[in-house]
């Protein structure tokens, strides 16, 4: 069983770092509907979390169901009651939590490899050699617990467990060889060993849409083409994909297709100011329905900037009602809510515990002027008192 090592972050907001141009997911139905009930989701994972940390699982157990009674697409809450779930011996409801966890696109290899161990500790030994294959090809890496999961014994001598070995090393060494080859700055060398890192983690769709980027970069268009429908159809930031795609049929001459692209990733919920002065689709300038894709595409980035700075400068009141209508929203993402989470919710507490502090620290201050007051006016020890 894999346990997660993660940074307490709400799904879709992970601070992850690429070299694409946006890093959007797609849009999801939430129960969370306000930012009250977005802080108090928050705070129950928190204080999960530190009783996972320190082993206290049946106290963590009950926080974690609080969390997805508020919000059922906590993904990581799912990843973790679906590993209490399996020590407790109920593979099948875990099985039900890794599953959402990995619909979700939280880190779907982990998630997979977690429903390959708990079909393999049920007996269901056809439904693990699958979920592990796919583990795999989602960019599962880490052959030490492959090998040494006793979760997994039961697959041991398995003509596909092997295949899931021998493939993971394989996966490593590509790894270990491109970073060396980005390092010597050989990016012809570097593409073509990403290339072949694709062929065996095909479904992962980090890689796949990293590829797509590197080949974009490097002018080979119809590959990029190519990476992009692939991402699109392994479901990773679809919105992403759609734009990307648009900016390498513009390229090439497509100028029909890469509007129909930005037309489909506007309509998954593509937010990017950077489209007003993309250079990828200046053959699409002139085009007035260009022109309108680009305001549509780019205005929801400036209305979360303006936001920003209203919240950055304390002006809660004017920001709340528009956050709240967001949050309500039917295609409210992951993302939205986890950026609403860490600007309003974090600022918001930070603001109070400084408040707090400054009407403890005036407190303490006029206090010691009290005492000073008072010492002031006590007596010198041997002066006769000028009273009576």
């Amino acid at each position: 069983m894999a346990i997660l090592a993660t940074m307490l972050v709400l799904p879709g907001f992970s601070d992850e770092k690429s070299d694409t141009k946006v890093i959007a997911r797609p849009g999801t139905e939430v129960a969370v509907k306000s930012i009250a009930g977005l802080a108090r989701c928050h705070r129950l994972l928190e204080q999960a979390e530190k009783l996972f940390a320190t082993q206290e699982y049946d106290q963590a157990f009950g926080l974690y169901e609080d969390v997805l009674a508020l919000d059922p697409d906590q993904a990581l809450a799912h990843a973790r009651l679906g590993y209490l779930l399996v020590g407790q011996g109920q593979h099948k409801a875990a099985a039900g939590h890794f599953q959402r966890e990995s619909e979700l696109g939280h880190r779907p290899e982990v998630a997979t490899y977690n429903l390959a161990c708990a079909a393999s500790l049920a007996g269901d030994r056809e439904r693990a050699l699958a979920f592990l294959q796919q583990a795999v090809r989602r960019g599962f890496a880490d052959r030490e617990l492959l090998t040494v999961d006793p979760d997994l014994e039961a697959l041991h001598g398995d003509a596909v467990f092997a295949w899931a070995v021998e493939s993971v090393e394989k996966a490593v060494m590509l790894r270990k060889k491109l970073a060396t080859l980005k390092m010597a700055g050989d990016d012809k060398a570097a593409l073509e060993a990403q290339a072949a890192l694709v062929e065996i983690v095909s479904e992962d769709g980090v890689l796949v849409h990293d590829l797509g980027i590197k080949q974009l970069q490097g002018g080979e268009l119809q590959r990029a083409a190519d990476s992009f429908q692939r991402q699109m159809e392994l479901g990773y930031q679809p919105a992403s994909a759609c734009y990307n795609l648009a900016c390498a049929r513009a390229r090439s001459g497509d100028r029909e297709g890469a509007i129909a692209s930005l037309e489909r990733s506007l309509a998954l919920g593509m937010s990017f100011g950077g489209v007003l002065e993309d250079e990828d689709l200046k053959n699409l300038a002139g085009d007035p329905r260009f022109e309108m894709l680009k305001e549509n595409l780019a205005a929801p980035e400036m209305e979360r900037k303006k936001i920003a700075v209203a919240i950055a400068a304390g002006d809660f009141a004017a920001v709340l009602p528009v956050l709240e209508k967001m949050l309500a929203a039917p295609d409210c993402s992951p993302k939205l809510r986890g950026w609403t989470c860490f600007q309003i919710v974090g600022r918001a507490e930070k603001q109070a515990v400084a408040a707090a502090l400054k009407k403890k620290q005036e407190m303490e201050k006029g206090l010691a002027v009290e005492a000073r007051r008072v010492e002031e006016k006590r007596p010198v020890e041997g002066e006769k008192s000028t009273r009576g």
